[in-house]
């Protein structure tokens, strides 16, 4: 290569390697852990009760989205996804090609500042993850519900920094980061499912069980409490263990028999109402219930199964992008979602009984975190080692949030690159690399606004709020939905030529 030839991307990605990288971004072994409380409250007290139909409601919805995507990456392979695909459909318009630019710069703009925010979000939730860990590790030092702010100011920038390396070293060395962290968290996850599943069906009606204390810790025994209901404790701060009848410490036993139960409503506290504790049944879990129920799980469920498109963005360093790029973003998809999703938080739906239910998510700093210390107890025999479980799936979590982060940069700086090309954006951010191939501008720039976004006061990812707070808000909303929606209408302009007989 000469001095004055500029650099180009290589296709080195095949079809494993494209879907990983979309698969990463998905993440549902970090998006269960960080969403549940959410599902949890959005609508409470009782559209809990539909959260697995809203999640696959949500899926049917992605899928629709996924195919429009397929397809246009079958007639424009390149870089940019819809930015890309934006400019290319209307210039393959006679009477509307001068509408190419305006279409680009709008798509282009919303996807590219999603790309921008979302890295940093995630770096501020890593954050908050490893904070609830060290808590966990070290409770003495420092609050697993409101981790320390010198700690996550320290954490930021190295944590977004050493994500930005990866991602600088190549597509192949961030594949390769990506594989295994998918291998990972599936396992991880797939190994709570069975066990929460398997706590479910060991409990039946009537069967001494495992809930928690007020202080978070495993315990199979009744807490005397006094006449307001607040638990009891001894003179050397113990809880107090409610007697039987005949003086013996009482059992606690699982219940299913009340799903629904009275309790105060938030506008009136005078005023009591139903709410939606736990699932009597397995089919109770899968089952619609509400369609209010069923949109508010699905408007919610949204936020955690884009990422599938991401992968329209490695049009350029794919061996064969018309051929394995459609294939990779339905798979990702169904993968991640229709496989993943669906089988945890079936798993997690079923597991809530009356030792913990969803009055104790909306309470917690980390639902999945308890349930997890449960199931572990059960299963291994100790509260420690039910602890100990805890903190090895939370490290699976944190791996997750690696990949997600990655693979969010990874496709964020190359619709930066492809921006920076037609010069929408400075003209820098479209070079390459001269060794590495990767767009290194703009990978850094998102390095460092993602180490100081974290305190940003419009996405509510706060220093001060509890881990339960630690997901996107409803202010700071993600903007991919403007990038999905504008790649389905000029989808709908163009499925009138496209060949759907081709072979994938």
């Amino acid at each position: 290569m000469s001095s004055n030839e500029k650099p180009t991307t290589r296709p080195t990605l095949g079809l494993g390697g494209l879907t990983i990288n979309a698969m990463a971004l998905i993440a549902p072994g970090a998006f269960l852990w960080l969403t549940f409380f959410i599902q949890s409250s959005y609508g409470a007290p009782m559209a809990a009760q539909g959260m697995w139909f809203g999640i696959f409601a949500a899926l049917l919805l992605c899928l629709a989205t996924a195919i429009a995507y397929a397809e246009l990456s079958k007639l424009y392979p390149g870089a940019g996804s819809s930015y890309f695909f934006a400019e290319q459909a209307f210039l393959s318009k006679t009477k509307a090609y001068r509408f190419a630019r305006i279409a680009k710069f709008m798509v282009g703009w919303a996807s590219h500042l999603y790309y921008w925010v979302y890295p940093g979000l995630m770096v501020g939730v890593t954050a908050l993850v490893v904070g609830y860990m060290v808590g966990q590790i070290w409770p003495d030092s420092f609050n697993a519900a409101i981790p320390s702010p010198l700690f996550m100011i320290v954490f930021c920038p190295l944590f977004a920094f050493g994500v930005a390396y990866i991602c600088f070293r190549g597509v192949t060395g961030t594949t390769a980061v990506n594989t295994a962290i998918n291998v990972i968290q599936i396992t991880a996850l797939v190994v709570f499912s069975v066990i929460a599943v398997g706590y479910r069906l060991n409990h039946p009606q009537g069967s001494v069980g495992i809930t928690l204390d007020p202080s978070g810790a495993p315990i199979t025994k009744v807490i005397a409490t006094d006449k307001d209901g607040k638990p009891l404790k001894d003179a050397q701060g113990n809880f107090v263990i409610a007697k039987t009848p005949d003086g013996k410490d009482q059992d606690f036993i699982v219940d299913y028999s009340m799903p629904l139960q009275k309790g105060p409503s938030a506008d009136d506290p005078k005023v009591m109402v139903d709410q939606f504790q736990y699932h009597s049944s397995g089919a109770s879990v899968v089952a619609p219930h509400n369609f209010n129920y069923m949109f508010i799980q699905a408007c919610i469920a949204i936020l955690i199964l884009v990422g599938f498109e991401s992968v329209t963005s490695m049009g350029e360093e794919a061996k064969n992008a018309k051929r394995d790029i459609p294939k990779a973003v339905i798979l990702s998809l169904l993968i991640q979602g229709l496989v993943c999703y669906l089988i945890e938080y079936f798993a997690a739906n079923y597991f809530l009984h009356n030792g913990y239910q969803i009055s104790n998510a909306l309470g917690s700093s980390a639902p999945v975190g308890d349930m997890m210390i449960i199931v572990g107890t059960w299963l291994f025999g100790s509260a420690a080692a039910g602890k100990a479980f805890m903190l090895v799936q939370a490290f699976t979590v944190f791996l997750a949030l690696v990949g997600t982060t990655l693979s969010c940069m990874s496709t964020g700086a190359r619709v930066t690159y492809a921006m920076g090309r037609d010069e929408e954006v400075p003209e820098h951010f479209g070079l390459l690399h001269g060794e590495k191939l990767t767009p290194h501008r703009a990978i850094w720039t998102l390095a460092f606004l993602s180490a100081v976004i974290r305190s940003s006061p419009s996405c509510s990812i706060s220093l001060d709020r509890p881990l339960k707070r630690m997901t996107p808000s409803r202010d700071c909303p993600k903007t991919s939905g403007t990038a999905l929606e504008s790649g389905v209408t000029i989808s709908l302009q163009r499925f009138r030529k496209a060949r759907w007989s081709s072979r994938w």
